[in-house]
């Protein structure tokens, strides 16, 4: 079946003006079962949640149907399905597309029913001195949030059914408490990524990220050797921190992307730093 074929199945049965008012229904959070009734249903699917409020069970029963429509019309199973949905940050990615369709229709481009990701500026300190620093980072607002105003920020994003949230600065790992917030987070179902320059990224600290429910990392790295890289990030020795702090991540198979800002000053390098990597 073609891609066109596809969106009109879905379109007709999905999007459809009936569906979507039921889907609308059952798109709220419930206070009973202290989460989004969308993703209550999707864990009474997978057999993960045995107990449940009865408008939650109900949306089970209707959603089980949405998901063996769309499953056919891609040419997945059911199996497959519920093998993709264990992972509670898929539910979640689930839910905010059904709450899109509910919201808004099938509609290109696609509008979903919250922002798929948040990069959180989680504080401004920062251990580096970057010439290219949009933030200007270096010490810590006077009003940054708390950990418990941090953990309520993180509350409001479960509740509007926020999948990802990527912490940045700053440099995130600069504050003491933010492997309690990327555990509280991951806690919650929700993706937990994080933007490091990687300089603090010792073999336990790699450790205390997984363990804290960090996926994902995006690690900078601005040039192929030390002296291209320290001068951008204004601090010596930070290469080969950096450069550390990576492999670090990859042994605790924390998944890393690099980001690298491209300027007069490194963009020959740029094929060497992918060699590198």
């Amino acid at each position: 079946m073609n891609t066109v074929n596809t969106i009109q199945i879905l379109k007709s049965t999905i999007g459809n003006p009936a569906t979507r008012k039921l889907l609308k229904g059952i798109s709220w959070y419930c206070e009973d079962c202290k989460k989004n009734r969308l993703e209550v249903a999707l864990e009474l699917w997978i057999d993960e949640r045995k107990e449940a409020c009865f408008k939650c069970k109900a949306a089970e029963k209707f959603l089980s149907g949405i998901l063996k429509t769309g499953g056919k019309a891609f040419g997945i199973s059911e199996e497959e399905l519920k093998e993709k949905f264990s992972d509670p940050s898929w539910r979640k990615g689930l839910a905010n597309v059904l709450r899109g369709i509910a919201k808004f229709g099938i509609e290109k481009p696609f509008v979903s029913g919250a922002p798929f990701l948040v990069v959180w500026d989680i504080t401004y300190a920062c251990n580096l001195k970057c010439k290219h620093c949009y933030a200007t980072a270096g010490k810590p607002l006077p009003d940054e949030l708390t950990t418990e105003e941090s953990k309520e920020t993180i509350d409001t994003l479960d509740k509007a059914g926020v999948p990802i949230i990527a912490f940045s600065g700053g440099e995130p790992l600069v504050r003491s408490d933010i492997l309690e917030l990327t555990r509280y987070a991951a806690d919650k179902g929700i993706y937990v990524a994080m933007a490091t320059n990687g300089t603090l990224i010792t073999e336990e600290k790699a450790k205390e990220m997984k363990k804290a429910g960090i996926q994902f990392v995006q690690i900078s790295l601005d040039g192929k050797d030390a002296e291209t890289h320290d001068s951008f990030r204004g601090v010596p020795g930070a290469f080969e921190k950096t450069m550390e702090g990576i492999k670090n991540c990859l042994k605790e198979g924390i998944f890393v992307n690099i980001a690298t800002t491209a300027t007069h000053y490194n963009y020959e390098e740029i094929p060497e730093i992918i060699d590198l990597c």
